[in-house]
């Protein structure tokens, strides 16, 4: 089941499939993210706080954390991913894309 909705600066895009466990849902202050069972993400809310988060919808995820208006992820690969606004955290500083490009253990997020 796909569920589009578009209102008042509202975008949701959230693919469910049938036995898919939800393992976890975090947040942001306008915006919602859920990793499922099979490591799939899903993301709905304002725009600029899930912006580049369909880049990453296939890829499969061990962790997911927020921050006020974006979303980081650790992929199965070991590698940290973010989305959203690019001013709180939603883009790795490109010093640090080589370093968060594999062997990351955990992760972790601040408010």
């Amino acid at each position: 089941m796909t569920l589009v909705d578009s209102t008042v600066n509202l975008y949701s895009y959230l693919t469910v499939t049938a036995g898919n466990s939800i393992v976890k849902v975090v947040s942001t202050l306008g915006a919602y993210a859920v990793l499922w069972g099979d490591g799939s993400i899903s993301a709905w809310g304002l725009p600029q706080h899930i912006a580049g988060w369909q880049t990453y919808e296939l890829t499969p995820f061990a962790d997911l954390v927020a921050t006020d208006k974006a979303f980081a992820g650790l992929t199965r690969d070991n590698e940290v991913v973010c989305f959203g606004a690019a001013s709180h955290g939603g883009v790795i500083p490109s010093g640090l894309q080589s370093a968060l490009s594999s062997g990351v253990a955990g992760i972790a997020s601040t408010s």
